[in-house]
């Protein structure tokens, strides 16, 4: 809704290149200036909508009982400016639904505690089979059933496959696949990533949906990608760490 105003472009390229902070913060300190322009030069669309009609409906009623070329030429211009207003409103409701769904769904309401109601009878257990394959549907036998399942599963058993004993645990690398997941984060990779998201998807803690990102590309990439470079640095750091960590453990 935001791209139909024609200072929206400037004010966004203006407002951040004077923030003087890391990219969380700028987004953050845009979004509250973005909200203030909002109430005092977006407005109310609802209010406009209204007025635009009393309007149209007034003019209307006058050419109705007389011909008048400048109301003639209003009348398109107000009508011309009320299906802006309706593309407007438009997204708007595209938008809030979204952002109201994603609410409600961290609410849990009842229409989505019913969906789930739903979903348990759905996926409600009738049976299970025994070591032999026969089908059991008494409730003891079936919960003696799960009971043995799981504890097997999380039942530690000593292997003699090589595969894995450390150190087969890791496979050899040749330097090509290393020097291939060692690599700089390229600007085509985000950009591909960040473009593949669907713009209207519900949007992040930030309140700006992957359309956002994408309109000012030119203008945000090169933070875009220092903050994607740097969290694959510190997930590599961390990876290091752990990997460390769990090998030193083991050998105890």
């Amino acid at each position: 809704m935001w791209f139909q105003q024609e200072t929206y472009p400037e004010l966004v390229k203006r407002k951040w290149q004077n923030y003087n902070r890391d990219i969380i913060s700028k987004v953050n300190m845009l979004a509250s200036d973005l909200q203030k322009w909002n109430t005092n030069v977006v407005g109310n669309i609802f209010r406009k909508k209204r007025k635009l009609l009393a309007r149209i409906t007034g003019i209307q009623e006058s050419l109705c009982k007389k011909h008048n070329p400048f109301l003639l030429n209003l009348e398109e211009d107000l009508i011309r400016e009320y299906e802006q207003i309706r593309d407007q409103e438009a997204v708007y409701w595209q938008q809030k639904s979204r952002v109201t769904w994603l609410q409600n769904g961290d609410r849990n309401t009842k229409f989505f505690h019913l969906s789930t109601m739903v979903r348990r009878r759905r996926n409600k257990i009738e049976g299970l089979l025994n070591q032999s394959g026969e089908l059991c549907t008494d409730l003891p036998t079936m919960k003696n059933i799960a009971a043995a399942f799981f504890q097997a599963l999380f039942t530690h058993n000593p292997s003699e496959d090589i595969r894995f004993v450390i150190p087969y645990l890791f496979p050899n690398l040749d330097i090509d696949a290393i020097n291939w997941m060692s690599r700089s984060i390229s600007v085509g990779e985000v950009h591909s990533a960040l473009f593949s998201i669907r713009s209207l998807k519900v949007p992040g803690v930030d309140g700006f949906p992957a359309l956002f990102y994408k309109k000012h590309w030119n203008l945000l990439f090169a933070e875009i990608l220092s903050l994607v470079t740097d969290a694959f640095i510190l997930m590599e750091k961390f990876l290091i760490v752990s990997i460390t960590t769990s090998l030193l453990l083991f050998l105890k």
